[in-house]
């Protein structure tokens, strides 16, 4: 066979030097919902030389329906994969399932350290899977539904026209995890004090949340820290201080209800105490009852308690008092009674409906402020985890915890800065682990440890869908040139430890092939390697060809055998009568059929 002088591959070290990527550089993905060791096999003979295994469900799944979980996959599956991947000269990584819930305990009342004991559960499981499998390296996990956060919160970018108007402020109890909304668009009627004073009468006047904001940027550092530096605690609270009032107010109305009903039963009970004693003191006792008994009558219709000329209005009623007057009384005392404890508990209702609002507000925090703690509390835990189990297993290299950015509309952590600013506190919550649980370890040693066990994923598609939210006016740069320096500032943080390649247009993930679409995908892989980047990146797209597009887009070089063959392009789709013969059959669970043979009858395989 004669070679054309043009045929080079990556070992040559001269044409190396004049290509973007090595086909070994780029991995691909199986699908999440289909079975791991069969999905391998096809990424093998695809030519991949790095898969990345995933999973699509959670808590105890069905392989039927989809749902595949890491525990699915027994011992000898576990060798298998490992085995094919060692045989065949390729690494491994994982990506736990999607909807693992938020690493925060995100749900939708609030945190719930239930909700996120549940995702780390998921992780750990995971993490199990992959020391088996992998040998090390990343355990991708999603930041999704973290906690709520309003797109134009992040600069340049907005979700829809005026959402800086009408988004809504998020407060949460950093004790019971309870969250708070409160839209920016409402507005609250406080007492206006001039219009007061000028009228006689109370008067109101509404304050938008714009009003907050500007009076609580006139205030002093240290009441701003009475609201936690918060704008929106300051609004909200004032907003709550008016039930606070109500509740304060119907609290004491019904202790004074309450007060007189103690009363009126303490003025029946001496009334009873001294009608036996005047009925025991009294020679004639029917006299002595007839005199007082009208003597109490007189006495309660001055009050009130009883209508006045009760002899006359009501016969029937005024002779039932005299004729047994201390059943009279007790009757009443009863009644005194029910009403006493009625209003005593109304208002201790009322009261400790008051005190709660204000013990609420004193652990009120800013969402994000409690939300990233957590979020960062919970990677470290799981970084803990894959670090003790590499440790156990012995493995070559480390095994490490990859949060990913998902989507704007996902909430916090979709954000190349949200992004640097999870690893960077969740590496603090490790070191501290560290430190707290390896008395002779030094600082030094546990930032090492958490730098090399917490590293992000960087997916360049869904970083693309913040594009239609992009305002180059506001930002003033194109929207390129801005994921350009989100990308840099990772790298010059050490941040990325594991990338994703897909292709889209902009608006959502739609995973396309690495090239189809319009992100800067090439440009980033480009960036990537010349900041520093030399692990492997893996393409995601349900597309089974995908591997391809992303080699023929990022210039990977080719084997070209008497201009047979010059691109991926032809490699792909040779077997449909193009300019070559097959080498291969691809795709999940196909099988060759006698229609593809050699000429001398052997089938492809």
């Amino acid at each position: 066979m004669r070679f054309d002088n043009d045929y080079w591959h990556a070992l040559d070290k001269q044409t190396a030097e004049r290509i973007d990527v090595s086909p070994r550089y780029i991995g691909r993905s199986t699908s999440p919902m289909a079975d791991q060791v069969e999905g391998l096999k096809t990424r093998i003979f695809q030519g991949a030389t790095h898969v990345e295994l995933g999973f699509w469900g959670t808590g105890k799944g069905s392989k039927q329906q989809g749902s595949t979980t890491p525990e699915m996959y027994g011992k000898e599956q576990r060798e298998a994969l490992r085995q094919m991947a060692k045989i065949n000269d390729l690494t491994l990584s994982v990506h736990s399932a999607p909807n693992i819930g938020a690493v925060s305990g995100m749900t939708e009342q609030g945190f719930s350290d239930e909700a996120q004991e549940r995702s780390l559960n998921e992780i750990k499981r995971t993490v199990d899977f992959a020391a088996d499998v992998t040998g090390g390296g990343p355990v991708v996990v999603h930041l999704q539904r973290e906690f709520p956060k309003p797109i134009f919160e992040r600069e340049g970018f907005e979700a829809y026209k005026e959402e800086g108007e009408k988004a809504p402020i998020y407060l949460v109890n950093e004790d019971t995890g309870q969250m708070s909304p409160l839209r920016r668009d409402q507005k609250i009627s406080v007492v206006d004090e001039d219009e007061t004073k000028k009228h006689g009468e109370l008067r109101f006047k509404e304050r938008k949340f714009e009003d907050f904001v500007n009076e609580f940027d006139q205030f002093p550092d240290a009441k701003k820290e009475e609201y936690n530096n918060s704008p929106g605690k300051y609004f909200y609270q004032t907003f709550m201080e008016k039930e606070i009032k109500t509740m304060e107010g119907e609290s004491e109305k019904f202790f004074h209800q309450a007060q007189k009903a103690q009363k009126s039963r303490e003025n029946f009970e001496k009334m009873i105490d001294g009608y036996d004693r005047h009925i025991k003191e009294s020679g004639d006792k029917e006299a002595a009852k007839r005199i007082y008994a009208d003597s109490i009558v007189g006495q309660l219709s001055d009050s009130g308690v009883l209508p006045k000329d009760l002899k006359y209005r009501d016969p029937e009623a005024y002779k039932q008092i005299m004729e047994n007057p201390k059943s009279f009384f007790a009757e009443n005392i009863k009644e005194a009674k029910r009403e006493e404890k009625y209003w005593k508990e109304s208002a201790e209702g009322y009261g400790m409906r008051a005190e709660s609002i204000k013990k609420d507000m004193s652990h009120l925090k800013p969402l994000e402020e409690v939300g990233v703690n957590r979020t960062s509390q919970g990677i470290a835990r799981a970084a803990m985890y894959a670090y003790e189990k590499e440790k156990k297993m012995g493995l070559d290299k480390p095994l490490f915890i990859a949060p990913e950015n998902i989507f704007p509309e996902m909430g916090y952590g979709a954000h190349p800065e949200e992004l640097k600013e999870v690893v960077l506190k969740s590496r603090r919550e490790m070191v501290n682990k560290l430190l707290q649980e390896k008395k002779s370890m030094s600082r030094e040693q546990a930032e090492k440890i958490a730098k090399e066990h917490i590293k992000a994923t960087f997916d360049i598609g869904h970083a693309y869908t913040w594009k239609k939210f992009f305002d180059e006016k506001k930002a003033g740069k194109n929207f390129n040139t801005w994921l350009k320096d989100q990308v840099n500032e990772l790298n010059e943080k050490e941040i990325i430890g594991h990338v994703h390649l897909s292709d889209n247009f902009g608006y959502y993930d739609e995973e396309l092939p690495v090239g189809e679409g319009t992100a800067p995908v090439k440009e980033f892989v480009k960036q990537m390697r010349e900041e520093g980047y030399k692990d492997k990146m893996v393409v995601e797209s349900p597309e089974d060809l995908a591997l391809y597009p992303a080699w023929k887009t990022l210039s990977s070089p080719i084997y070209r055998i008497n201009g047979a063959t010059s691109t991926w392009t032809e490699i792909q789709g040779s077997y449909f009568g193009r300019t070559a013969s097959p080498t291969y059959i691809v795709g999940e669970g196909v099988r060759p059929s006698e229609d593809w043979t050699f000429w001398s009858g052997i089938p492809l395989e």
